[in-house]
């Protein structure tokens, strides 16, 4: 806990097993400090809460003994130590600024989308750029061989009228 902790404040949890089924698994807890003071409560479900206001150096440990009882018949009881340790807690404050167009820039997901982007881009106009080829230009380079084959088939024909 830090010294940010007030009276009232929840602590944490303790817990205990039980093989048993239904009621008889269910458990109660209390607790007592072993080094005599009240800064803790230990409530019947194991929630532990601070008490008082705490003044004590960072780094002290307060022990106190739980004890726990099940509901079932002959009742069974465990014991355990818990140790709380108060510790010093740092706060950052943090404040964030209004969002500009840099800020979308520095982002690595918001890059890396456009450079996918311009990479599609890039493969469409390639695209785009063939097929006009392929249209437009490719018929000119198709027709003298269409043209060459016609010349050939006639002179065959004219080779076989002459013999």
């Amino acid at each position: 806990m830090s010294q940010y902790n007030k009276p009232g404040d929840y602590i944490g949890r303790v817990t205990a097993n039980d093989i048993d089924q239904n009621l008889n698994a269910e458990v109660e807890y209390d607790g007592t400090s072993a080094t005599g003071s009240q800064y803790y409560k230990v409530m019947k479900n194991g929630a532990i809460y601070l008490t008082r206001d705490i003044n004590f150096d960072y780094g002290t440990t307060h022990r106190f003994l739980v004890r726990a009882v099940d509901h079932g018949s002959p009742q069974l009881t465990g014991t355990s130590y818990v140790d709380i340790i108060y510790r010093e807690a740092t706060t950052t404050t943090t404040t964030a600024a209004a969002s500009t167009a840099q800020d979308w820039w520095s982002k690595p997901e918001n890059v890396a989308m456009v450079a996918i982007l311009s990479v599609l881009g890039l493969l469409l106009l390639a695209l785009l750029a063939y097929l006009i080829y392929r249209c437009c230009l490719g018929k000119t380079f198709s027709t003298p061989r269409l043209v060459m084959a016609h010349q050939v088939a006639i002179q065959r024909y004219h080779m076989i009228n002459i013999f």
